[in-house]
């Protein structure tokens, strides 16, 4: 994650920044340095959850939701992958380190075209 972009009227926290002289909000460790444990504790919940559904009532799809932001290249480039059997749920669903999803995608493409 970049960090927060711009000023809120409410108390900004981040685990990281990018440009922490410029960037607002306030840096908090991440919980999982913290407390380990907390992490195990979300992951066998994870799990267990999972085993409720059966893997033969599952769909065949590929899951890849999150931000877009600087380190979204993979997700980048698997939304620009040709998907005729519809195997793939690719997106971004929010935006880091940008001021839209629009400006990121943009950035990604130019960075993508460049290093090709």
């Amino acid at each position: 994650a970049s960090g927060p972009v711009r000023d809120e009227q409410f108390p900004v926290l981040a685990f990281g920044k990018r440009d922490p002289d410029i960037q607002p909000g306030l840096l908090i460790p991440n919980p999982f340095f913290i407390s380990p444990r907390w992490w195990d504790q979300i992951a066998a919940s994870s799990v267990q959850e999972s085993t409720l559904q059966p893997w033969y009532r599952r769909k065949n799809k590929l899951l890849f939701r999150g931000a877009c932001g600087p380190g979204a290249h993979a997700r980048f480039e698997l939304l620009r992958i040709r998907d005729p059997h519809n195997l793939l749920d690719v997106g971004f669903n929010k935006v880091d380190g940008y001021q839209s999803i629009e400006e990121c995608v943009v950035d990604l493409a130019n960075k993508l075209n460049r290093t090709n």
